[in-house]
């Protein structure tokens, strides 16, 4: 079974928010660089989750940076 990432409503909406502040502050460029960093880091969430650091271990949460100043949170769910 393939493993996905799934942006909870709450984060979905703050992704957006992010988009449309880069757009209009610093334009097409440095908002698609932002896109394609988040689907890159995505892409190592599914394919190596271990290189990313526990915040609680116990729980399966863990903490990803995409920039300096932007990190998610995540938790990997059991199979369902």
């Amino acid at each position: 079974m393939t493993k996905k990432v799934i942006l909870t409503p709450i984060a979905l909406d703050e992704y957006q928010n992010i988009i449309e502040y880069l757009l209009n502050k610093w334009g097409t460029r440095v908002t698609g660089n932002f896109i394609n960093r988040f689907e890159r880091i995505s892409e190592l969430l599914v394919k190596q989750p271990q290189i990313f650091p526990f915040v609680h271990k116990e729980k399966l949460i863990q903490s990803v940076f995409l920039l300096n100043t932007t990190s998610f949170t995540l938790q990997t769910l059991p199979k369902r």
